[in-house]
Parts: structure tokens; sequence; C-alpha cells
């Protein structure tokens, strides 16, 4: 039963909340990442605004694990002078951490920003002092003013970028320089701006989200499909390549990080480069730059084929990474029949695809068929608008799941379990969920980005979950809904009486194909679903088990429907699958972070059936 005790609640939320203004809902996974805080500690902060700024910080790292193996965090301080107030290695627990932030001193004098990003170019990510190799680097910059000296600031700051290490910057006040902050930055969506110190809570979150969401230390194998039909002209091509050069510039190539390949197709693919064949971004852009432009026909399949059966064959990319083709195409393929199969086999590969149509003779059905989901499919008016998507295209490469990782390869030794005489080996049907009858929703992702095969695997699910249980009017109900581009209720609690009635309605849903929009399954669930006109009982738990594959098309909306239904009492488990899923959204939706699950793909469902079914029925414990 999904009930947990109000002392068990408040002891979470008082472990997780330092500060009452800040409100912590998860923790940042536990990717490893190597993050350094630069904290202006000038005169023109004082000593009060100072211990603002480490309290943010403070409340900042709690939503990170802190360890060896997950986060590390470094502090340095400057003003006249730069003062290293902890190395990565020192901390290995959130409790020692939090402890030596709070025993920093304030510096006092100058702004020497320069001085301090030179330190930490030198220092901070060395080996001796904790620094790692293939983990994200991440350095967060606090300052209230400019620097003394903004060129030298500039040049510092370049060379932390050119060691692919992404640097935040968060301005407080009136007195800071914008272009100095976006000279110090990345680039500009990792700039941050506040009035003054009290407000940086207001940053709190989307700074943590952006820090959260920064591209892993999973290996990629990239792979660009690029269009060099007539229709695009030599100039357009040219803006294709210099895309690429935009895209890869912002992803990792050390150790065994990104690897890129690219194939150009007209009237033949033509492979340009292969995953083996550069190591390192210099070498891309100068094979780029040598690239010449085919012209022809668009046979699209052709390329899409010499993907699947060159360069993602198992020779080539490497298993264990994230295997991701970008496609991008300014109109309707020669053989549109073929295209869609071969995008088919693709993505049966394994491969990741994510479709960019150019300008407006592209067929809109084409690119869906290519792409993985509908949250793959992007546009752009011409090809010199195409920097505009960029960022889009990062983001989708780095939250990425890796479909490859988790599952071990085939063996014939650890598969099948020796001969047993127990006869018991099938649990008995609960009665109950726990104490009180449960009345089950679930909400099925009914999208084209799953299929009608992967569907049924997902119904499939949920018909061995209702076989665990007592189904009857006084013990549990479960309920079923559909959605895609709209929601479909399947059958209400009170639609079935007893367990067959259930059990065979699950195997009649029918798969429909269309968007993911989950908020309107949310909104369905709650002014319909757990309505007593359609069976939920007073006395029962009310649960909804929300199954999906992909991002929704609103995410906002989708989050406010989901806080909607859970105060209604309704307690939310989320479960996310392959590729598509938004790490961020399920976690929210759900009512916990304990009740998220994911797997890498509608195969690996039956993994945690288990699991599910005991997080569903997890019993009040006094």
């Amino acid at each position: 039963m999904l009930v947990i005790c109000l002392h068990v609640l408040l002891a979470v939320f008082a472990v997780a909340v330092a500060d009452p203004q800040y409100i912590i809902d998860t923790k940042c996974p536990d990717k490893p990442a190597d993050i350094v805080f630069v904290v202006d500690g000038s005169g023109s902060e004082g000593s009060s605004n100072f211990r603002k700024e480490t309290t943010f910080i403070i409340n900042f790292v709690h939503n990170f694990n802190i360890g060896h193996l997950t986060s590390q965090v470094s502090l340095v301080q400057f003003a006249t002078t730069v003062r290293n107030e902890f190395n990565l290695k020192d901390h290995t627990d959130n409790s020692s951490l939090n402890s030596a932030i709070s025993r920093i001193r304030w510096l006092n004098g100058e702004t020497y920003t320069g001085d301090a990003l030179n330190y930490v170019d030198r220092n901070s990510f060395s080996q001796a002092n904790g620094g790692r190799n293939n983990v994200d680097k991440i350095v967060i910059v606090l300052t209230d003013g400019e620097s003394n000296h903004p060129n030298e600031t500039a040049v510092a700051a370049k060379k932390l970028h050119d060691r692919r290490i992404t640097v935040v910057a968060v301005g407080i006040g009136s007195a800071v320089n914008q272009d100095e902050l976006n000279a110090i930055a990345s680039n500009s969506k990792y700039v941050f701006l506040v009035p003054n110190f009290d407000a940086l809570h207001t940053i709190h979150q989307k700074l943590t989200d952006t820090t959260c969401k920064l591209c892993d230390s999973s290996p990629i194998d990239l792979a660009f499909l690029l269009d060099g039909s007539g229709s695009e002209a030599r100039h357009n091509y040219g803006n294709q390549l210099d895309f690429v050069k935009l895209v890869i510039g912002e992803l990792n190539f050390h150790g065994n990080g990104t690897r890129i390949a690219m194939v150009t197709f007209a009237t033949n693919a033509h492979r340009d480069f292969d995953f083996n064949t550069y190591k390192d971004l210099h070498s891309i852009n100068n094979a780029i730059d040598k690239t010449h432009y085919p012209n022809g026909e668009s046979y699209t399949h052709l390329g899409l084929q010499y993907l699947t059966d060159h360069t993602f064959a198992t020779n080539m990319a490497r298993y264990g990474s994230k295997h991701v083709a970008v496609v991008l195409t300014d109109g309707r393929s020669n053989e549109e029949d073929l295209t869609k199969r071969e995008a088919t086999r693709l993505k049966a590969h394994g491969v990741l695809v994510i479709s960019v149509g150019i300008g407006s003779d592209v067929q809109q059905g084409e690119l869906k068929a290519i792409a993985s989901g509908d949250q793959y499919v992007l546009n752009v008016n011409s090809s010199a608008s195409l920097p505009l998507i960029h960022d889009k295209v990062v983001d989708l490469l780095c939250e990425s799941k890796n479909v490859f990782t988790t599952t071990p390869k085939p063996t014939t030794t650890t598969t099948t379990p020796k001969p047993t005489t127990r006869a018991t080996t099938t649990p008995k049907p609960r009665l109950v969920c726990g104490p009180s009858p449960a009345d089950i929703l679930f909400l099925l992702d009914n999208s084209d980005s799953e299929g009608a095969d992967n569907f049924a695997k997902e119904v499939n699910f949920v018909y061995n979950f209702a076989n665990r249980f007592v189904i009857d009017p006084k013990h549990n109900q479960i309920s079923a809904l559909t959605f895609s581009t709209t929601a479909k209720n399947e059958f209400w609690f009170n639609s079935f009486k007893t367990h067959a009635g259930v059990t065979t309605a699950i195997k009649n849903i029918q798969y429909v194909g269309a968007g993911t929009n989950t908020a309107a399954g949310l909104k369905m669930a709650r002014t319909q679903s757990f309505a007593k006109i359609h069976g939920a009982r007073d006395n029962s738990t009310r649960i909804a088990i929300v199954i999906t594959d992909g991002r929704s098309i609103n995410e906002t909306e989708t989050l406010k429907e989901a806080a909607s239904l859970k105060k209604t009492g309704v307690t939310i488990i989320s479960i996310g699958i392959g590729f598509g899923q938004d790490d961020h959204e399920l976690k929210t939706m759900a009512s916990t972070p304990s009740y998220v699950f994911s797997v890498e793909n509608f195969d690996a469902l039956k993994t945690i059936q288990r699991q599910v079914i005991e997080t569903t029925c997890q019993e009040h414990k006094e």
C-alpha cells in the first residue's frame, strides 16, 4: 500500500532542505561530475552578502550525491588574491562538504576574476587534487561586479573552454558586466543573472537543472547523414557542414567519449568518414572542411541503408555506447516507401534517429517516419537557420538513453535456472494491496514512437501485473486509459467486476499511434477515472501508474496535471522506456524519486515487474 508515514516524509525533507526558501524535490542523478565553484570574495560584497553566497552553494550541492564515484566539489575564492578553499578529493560525503563550505571566511579585496580562472585551469582538475578522467568538468563562477582586468578574464575563461570544461557564470546585482559574463560562460545559455544576493534562490532550480542536464560522460557514436541532392546547392550543403561542426563543438572527445561519422546521400550514398577515422575535434573539423558536395537525386533510403549496414555495423560502432544518427534533408525522398523501410531497419538496429527538415519542401510524414519519435523531429525555414536548433540537438543527444550499457550481452550460462522440484514458483494473487483495497489506474503511452509491437509488450506488462491480484469490488480494482494526441478511457474501475473481465479487457486494448499528450491522460485520471461514478472508492489506496517511452508534447502542462492529481490523494508511479524518456519529467511526475522506474527497451519491462508490484503494495509501517 502506498502510504508513507508523516514522520518519514518530514525526516526526508529535513535532510533535503537546509534553508526554508529552498525547495529541493530530487537529487541530481548519480552521474560522475567534478564541479568547481569560483566565488567572488571582493570588498564590494561585504561579509553578509558573502555568507548568502555560501548558503546558496550549500543548498545547491544538496542536489548532488557527493563521493569519489559520483559528484566531487571544490571551491576557490578570489579577491585581490586567490585562495583554494578545498580540493575535489577532500570531501567524500555531503555532511563533510557542507561543514567545509560553512567554515569559509570572506577574503575582501579587489576583483581579480582572471587570476582565479587561471588557478582553476592549472590546478583544480589535476589528478593530484582529485580530478578524474572521462567525467563532466564544470566551473560555476559567482560574481557581483566587473573584474579588474576584463581582457585577462576572457583569455583565462577561453583556456577552460578549449579544454572542454563547461563554465557557468552567475552575475549578482547591477554592477556586473553582461559582456564579461558572456565571455566567461561556455555559451549564453550558461549565464544567469539575479538582482541581488537575496534573489540567488530564484535561480536555484534552473541552475541545478542546467548542471544536471549537461552531457554525461557516456560514450556516443554519433553519425550525421547529410542531404547532398541537387535541391540543396553547394551553399546550403556548406551550411549543413557548419551545423555539424557547431553541434560536435559542444561534445566531449576526451578518453572514451564521442566518436563522429558522416555520410552524404544524393544519387548514391557516400561515406565521408567512419567512427574510427578521426579521434579528436580538430581532425574531424578539418575533414568536414574538405568534404565535397556531390549533387544528384534524393535517394535518402540509400543513406539510411548505409548507416545500418556499414556505419553502425558491429565492427564499427562500440558496444556500450549511445548510437545516434542525425538526418538532415531539404525535401521529399525519391523512394518514400523505401526510406520509411530503411529508417525502421536503422531504429531496430538500436539507433536513436533525429530528423531535421530544412525549408518548406520537406514532407512531415516522412520526417516523422525517419525519427525515433515526434520529439526527435526538428524543422528550420532554411539551411541558414540551422544554428538556431543546434542547442536543441545537443540537448537531445545528452538526454538520450543508452540501451546497451545495462543490458548484458547474451549468455548461455545464467539465463536458464536449474530444474527444481518445488511446485510453488508463482506467488498467490494478493487479496488486497496492503491493509486496504487499492484502486490502480494504468496510463499507457499509445504514441507513434512505440509502434504496435512495443505497445503490445506494454499491454502484456499490465496483463501480467493484473494477474498478481485478486480483482473484485471488495478488494483490488484496476482501470486503464491510453494517451496519444488525446486521452481515451479503456475501462473504468467498475466496468468489470471479475478478474477474468479485467484481464480480457486489458488484452483488447488497441494500438493507435499519434502524439504524446501525457497531460491529457493525467487530466482524465483526475477528472474522470478516480470519480465515484466510475467505481473509485473512498476507503481505497489510489494509485496511478504512468508508462511512457518519450517526452510529453507539453512538459509544463504534464507536470501541472501531475501535481493536481497528486493533490487529490493519488500516488503516481512513473515508468520510462527506451531512448526518449525524460528523467526530469518522470521524477517530477512521480510522488517520490523511489517511485520512478527506467528500462532500456520494452523487452526489459518484465525485469521490473516484481519491483513495481512491491512498490505498489508497500505496506504502511508504524
